[in-house]
């Protein structure tokens, strides 16, 4: 009966081992009480409790992650320089995750510096991370047309007219596929030969600083 019991007590003390360990997570406490600080613009207490954060990390993995929440921090406190750094040590993670919105963040980032050709780099190498990854495309999308001559975007919008009617003509002659027609417009939104007109632009002229309250279609990723 004795060695029933301390057997039953030896499982008990396991058993709430595996528990408490599971229960007690320093690490996402700390990650979750620095986003709380971010989320209420409390951008230099939320780089703190990051911080502290790291000293829990179950890897390197999880601590090159929060250097991806310190470059959001450093961002929205408008320092874009430093955002960009923060970013970069983020690559270095080996979740893609991370890294095309790492990728993605840095690109905004140059963008708000006015520094465009870094910025659609960024966007591109986000792309060679996740080919379908939509805020990059878009982004680039916005650069192309805010770069584009009043005659380039005259010739565009009579193709876009054109490309209309065409599709208005097909549908007519098939079933209604949205699905299909979303992921078309999806890839329609980077043209590789527009990419190359828009870095020769970049090299003939000056980049200007964007304005206004976003630079491009998305602002920033998410904290994580």
């Amino acid at each position: 009966m004795k060695g029933k019991i301390q057997k039953v007590s030896k499982y008990f003390i396991i058993f709430y081992a595996v528990f408490a360990v599971n229960w007690l997570d320093p690490y996402r406490d700390k990650v979750d009480e620095g986003n709380k600080k971010f989320y209420e613009k409390k951008y230099e207490e939320a780089r703190k409790l990051y911080d502290d954060a790291a000293k829990y990390a179950p890897g390197e993995r999880e601590k090159k992650k929060l250097r991806f929440n310190h470059g959001d921090a450093r961002y929205m406190q408008g320092d874009f320089e430093g955002a960009a750094d923060e970013f970069r040590e983020a690559l270095k993670s080996d979740d893609k995750e991370v890294q095309k919105k790492a990728l993605f963040n840095m690109g905004n980032a140059y963008l708000k510096k006015g520094d465009v050709g870094k910025a659609v780099s960024a966007y591109m190498n986000a792309l060679a991370v996740d080919p379908h990854y939509l805020p990059a495309k878009k982004n680039i999308e916005y650069i192309l047309r805010k770069n584009e001559s009043p005659k380039d975007k005259s010739d565009q919008q009579n193709k876009e007219r054109e490309d209309q009617k065409k599709n208005d003509r097909e549908k007519n002659n098939e079933h209604k596929n949205d699905g299909k027609k979303s992921e078309r417009a999806a890839q329609a939104t980077m043209n590789p030969e527009q990419l190359q007109n828009l870095l020769e632009m970049m090299k003939q002229s000056p980049v200007r600083r964007q304005r206004g309250k976003s630079a491009g279609v998305r602002v920033h990723e998410k904290i994580w």
